[in-house]
């Protein structure tokens, strides 16, 4: 909750607080990602951009983000009194948006070239409300800090002992490498049955129908515009897929091809057996979670209304494969 909560105005602001509190620090007492100049020169340029921000967009994300803190943690907690200052989300989100200049690159610019009293004093709600969450956000980061400094120093001793049995028979772990994995569309056991290779789009409306707007915070409503497209959809369309790939946290996106390198589905997810992924892989029970390609190209057509985007991907030489 101590994020940008839904906007990029106050996502950049808060960036630039902790670089500019950080960068005034010794450098012995500098959280770690600031300690070099080199440190300090990438996240300047993470946090330079470009785009013209809208209005709209900001006030409805920001809006968004604060009402799950609220829902979240309750009105009593610190970190929603610093967000809301007493006011509703939404108006909350309307004041900040209307108040600050931050929409514009180059007020954004300017605030990347001002001295860290400058900062302090800006009269720009969006850059107070920043300011007041990087000094709640100081006790979190100390403890992520040293979380990370055991996870770290573990890890090492895990890939020291997993060496030591395999040699250089196993692959890298994907840490900045390419990784390739091979596996087929295959079921598993999954709480006394089995996972089904393929579900459709008929089960995703049949799990909306069952389950109902409201159930689990609303987990299983559809959008207006799939519940208005529902008859214009094939029921029988392959909509997400299991295979026995070998994942890990960090793969989501990444492509499925086949043997004739057509790509047939996107990776998003994976069960709960690849959790432990980062250490072994078990053919029994991993299994990588993709959408298939043929559910992209029907809900491009028949939901999104872009039937010329789906004749251009099709038309490409390594093509998302049909129906």
């Amino acid at each position: 909750m101590l994020d940008g909560r839904g906007s990029r105005t106050l996502t950049f602001a808060l960036g630039v607080a902790r670089w500019k509190v950080e960068a005034a620090k010794p450098l012995p007492e500098r959280g770690l990602g600031y300690r070099t100049a080199r440190d300090l020169d990438t996240v300047r340029a993470a946090l330079t951009f470009s785009d013209l921000l809208d209005p709209g967009v900001e006030q409805a994300g920001l809006a968004e983000g604060l009402q799950e803190a609220l829902d979240e943690l309750g009105p009593a907690h610190p970190i929603v009194a610093a967000l809301l200052e007493g006011s509703s989300p939404r108006d909350r989100a309307r004041a900040l948006v209307a108040g600050t200049r931050l929409l514009d690159p180059a007020a954004r610019a300017a605030l990347l070239q001002a001295r860290p009293a400058a900062v302090r004093a800006s009269a720009d709600p969006v850059v107070a409300l920043a300011l007041k969450l990087e000094l709640l956000s100081r006790p979190v980061n100390r403890q992520n800090e040293a979380a990370d400094a055991v996870i770290g120093e573990e890890g090492a001793r895990i890939n020291q002992a997993r060496f030591a049995l395999y040699g250089t028979t196993d692959y890298p772990d994907a840490s900045y490498t390419l990784r390739l994995s091979y596996g087929a569309v295959e079921s598993c056991p999954a709480n006394g049955t089995l996972a089904q290779p393929f579900t459709t789009f008929g089960g995703l409306f049949d799990r909306a129908d069952g389950w109902g707007p409201d159930a689990e915070d609303h987990s299983w409503e559809l959008p207006p515009r799939w519940r208005q497209r529902r008859a214009a959809l094939n029921p029988s369309t392959p909509l997400n897929f299991i295979s026995s790939n070998d994942i890990i946290g960090g793969n989501s996106g990444s492509p499925v091809v086949d043997r004739k390198a057509e790509l047939v589905g996107l990776v998003f997810d994976g069960n709960l057996a690849t959790i432990a992924g980062r250490f072994y892989y078990d053919p029994r029970g991993n299994r990588t979670v993709a959408v298939d390609g043929r559910a992209i190209l029907e809900a491009l057509d028949k939901v999104y209304d872009a039937p010329g985007l789906v004749r251009e991907i099709l038309e490409r030489p390594s093509a998302i494969v049909t129906p």
